[in-house]
């Protein structure tokens, strides 16, 4: 939410390397959530192939 020292925050930022990964996408999921007071709860609504 807030930030001392964006610069360094920014910097620490720029060192971290994420490894490369590749991977198969064959289906797309829309999810709904509703929130309660236990946490939320979520829902497939559509599942598309792709």
């Amino acid at each position: 939410k807030f930030l001392k020292n964006k610069s360094d925050y920014i910097n620490k930022l720029k060192e971290i390397k994420i490894k490369e990964v590749e991977f198969e996408v064959n289906k797309i999921k829309l999810y709904k959530s509703e929130l309660t007071k236990e946490g939320p709860v979520y829902e497939v609504i559509e599942t598309q192939p792709l």
